[in-house]
């Protein structure tokens, strides 16, 4: 391994080795898979796995969930399919300036990415888009609460956490303080 700028060059890790060029299918699970020789193939079968992520139920589900931003300036409502998209597009542009640095570097070679640059932007992208899938309700917050809840009473002697309050908020400077009221 060797050190070139913020870069760590392997043999064993370049992209040829981490990106398959062999689409696994469940539907041809008993056939030996094809192998694919050019970028446009390898583009190919991702864009088709692209459709598939793209039209999944579990896409869609983002819809239906508020996006929550504490302490948002702007009042505008958003999802978190909204949220996934934007996201998207910042991972789209990251790996956009990755590889345009790398061309620079004359890199590409070395990483096996000379011919998966369509690939490598696909495969961002909809990491970036299906981030949130599976998140539970009301975020990191809603996730540690679930968490907490679990642990104290399936483990009640390992739990670390303080004891179930009605005052959940872990923000101190959101709780009630002595003698003021709710409006």
């Amino acid at each position: 391994m060797r050190l070139r700028g913020s870069v760590f060059l392997t043999r064993e890790r370049t992209w040829h080795r981490l990106i398959s060029e062999k689409k696994i299918n469940w539907h041809r699970r008993y056939r030996s898979p094809q192998g694919v020789k050019t970028e446009h193939e390898i583009l190919r079968i991702f864009e088709s796995d692209r459709g598939r992520i793209i039209n999944s139920p579990a896409i869609r589900r983002l819809q239906q969930k508020t996006q929550v931003f504490p302490l948002e300036r702007n009042a505008a409502v958003r999802t978190r399919l909204t949220h996934s998209m934007e996201v998207q597009q910042v991972g789209r542009y990251i790996a956009k300036e990755i590889l345009s640095r790398l061309k620079e570097l004359k890199l590409l070679e070395a990483y096996g990415l000379d011919e998966l640059t369509g690939p490598f932007e696909s495969i961002v992208e909809m990491s970036c888009l299906m981030h949130d899938i599976g998140n539970p309700p009301f975020g990191h917050f809603g996730e540690a609460a679930i968490n907490d809840w679990f642990r104290q009473r399936l483990y009640p002697e390992d739990a670390e956490s303080q004891p179930l309050t009605d005052d959940r908020c872990s923000v101190a400077a959101l709780r009630l303080r002595d003698g003021e009221r709710t409006a």
